[in-house]
């Protein structure tokens, strides 16, 4: 959700409220009386911010990645990746039967390399 437009007010300003309606008709308003603020939103405003609030998947990469830890990650791979195996080891079904095809190595880094595309 892109913020909405916020506009500032004194309490001494809600002898006239008209202004002050008109701004809470386009966004957020913040009436500051003394050292407190007030705010002034429509219902559909609030609504929506409660639902957000709500929603706890990230909503940008930055939320995404925090607390994430990359040399603990590159630690665990690189430990995993030495590992040698123990000759039990099974393939997933898709690839246990005869026939299936492996899929090509190189397609697959090129893939994994390549910088995202954007679609239109």
């Amino acid at each position: 959700m892109k913020p909405a437009p916020e506009a500032n007010f004194s309490a001494s300003d809600l002898k006239k409220p008209g202004p002050i309606l008109n701004a809470a008709a386009q966004g957020i308003v913040r009436i500051k009386r003394r050292d407190e603020v007030f705010v002034l939103m429509r219902p559909t405003q609030f609504d929506r911010l409660l639902e957000e609030a709500g929603d706890l998947r990230p909503k940008h990469l930055r939320e995404l990645l925090q607390g994430y830890d990359a040399v603990g990650v590159k630690q665990r791979l690189g430990a995993w990746n030495a590992d040698k195996g123990v000759g039990k080891e099974t393939l997933s079904p898709a690839f246990a039967q005869p026939n299936a095809r492996l899929p090509n190595p190189a397609l697959l880094k090129r893939a994994l390399t390549a910088p995202a595309r954007r679609h239109r």
